[in-house]
């Protein structure tokens, strides 16, 4: 029972040892949601530089994405209060200022070296 209970922290399965690895591979491939096989990356670039320590199975899937990948939670846990509260004071100030004309002011993009 450790066993399974390993290879499935490991590998997210256990293969029937029965069945050909084809056939594995179809009822895991099944098994799997069509949004998890269609946006994997395929480029994963991640080197293992370990002398010592071994990092665990799955560790290529994580970083192998990069500083590009933040995981994020679905959804925010911080207080809105202060989003709200600095939302509406945003919100009065451009009510406020409405009437009057705005200036236009052009930044320059580039500024000579010398």
């Amino acid at each position: 029972m450790q066993i399974r209970l390993r290879l499935t922290q490991c590998f997210g399965f256990v293969a029937n040892p029965s069945l050909s690895t084809n056939h594995n591979v179809a009822i895991q491939l099944g098994q799997m949601a069509c949004w998890i096989y269609f946006h994997r990356p395929t480029n994963l670039a991640c080197h293992d530089l370990c002398s010592t320590v071994t990092p665990p199975p799955n560790f290529r899937a994580l970083l192998g994405m990069s500083l590009k990948f933040c995981p994020r939670p679905f959804f925010t846990t911080a207080d809105l209060q202060n989003s709200f509260t600095r939302f509406q004071r945003d919100l009065s100030l451009r009510m406020f200022f409405a009437h009057k004309p705005r200036q236009m002011i052009v930044a320059k993009l580039k500024s000579k070296s010398d």
